[in-house]
């Protein structure tokens, strides 16, 4: 009898351990998905969960929900919402706080998934046509990445990813000023989609009038200083 009492006590205590510890943060284990594992070795896997933590914190802090598959829904709603409201769109990071965080991400994972656009050939700004702006930055999708390599695999389980995949590699990224309308179809409790949707809101970028009134901004108050 204490012997069995003795073992629904370990049974309870564990259970509860292992409930702690999943909705500790709300991490989500990157390892569970063994198609992950193809693509990208475990350290790689690790500076991934380091990436899909820094946007969970992000949606968290927006939306105040603390359930964090629950906060992604709702900043994708809300972020829909703005659209069609034709609001100021709502950013998710401050553009330097997430290029420092990108830059310092493990190299071979930052090219597996982006690249640093640091050059347009010309660019419509306001009532002028700008030639050769070599002076902002912006970030896109690497459509030659390890990441494609991960989405292709994806896309052979999961049918939502098709579309996906085969649109990046049509247009060589893909866009987010639609927001992603079918959220309430993901469940971001797992790996594939959790992923996708970090990368989705990482991918979120400024308008290029607002990078270049911020650069011109700039470039004017450095001139009052001189002077």
């Amino acid at each position: 009898m204490m012997k069995n009492l003795r073992i629904v006590l370990a049974l309870i205590i564990l259970t509860g351990l292992i409930s702690c510890n999943s909705n500790k943060h709300g991490r989500i284990d990157l390892g569970l998905d063994m198609d992950l594992s193809k693509v990208f070795n475990a350290r790689e896997i690790e500076s991934l969960a380091v990436m899909v933590e820094f946007v969970d914190s992000a949606v968290v802090s927006i939306t105040g929900n603390k359930n964090i598959e629950g906060a992604y829904h709702d900043y994708f709603e809300a972020y829909i919402t703005s659209l069609k409201a034709e609001q100021k769109r709502t950013l998710p990071f401050d553009e330097k706080e997430k290029y420092d965080f990108l830059e310092r991400l493990d190299r071979g994972v930052f090219e597996a998934i982006w690249r640093f656009d640091k050059h347009k050939d010309q660019l419509q700004y306001r009532d002028s046509t700008l030639i050769n702006v070599d002076y902002i930055k912006c970030l896109t999708l690497n459509h030659t990445g390890r990441y494609m390599e991960y989405l292709k695999l994806t896309a052979q389980k999961d049918n939502r990813y098709k579309g996906v995949y085969e649109m990046i590699e049509a247009m060589g990224d893909f866009p987010t000023s639609a927001g992603l309308p079918k959220h309430k179809d993901f469940d971001f409790g797992r790996v594939r989609n959790r992923l996708f949707a970090a990368v989705f809101i990482l991918r979120i970028e400024e308008s290029y009038e607002t990078k270049l009134d911020r650069y011109f901004n700039q470039e004017n108050v450095m001139k009052h200083a001189l002077q």
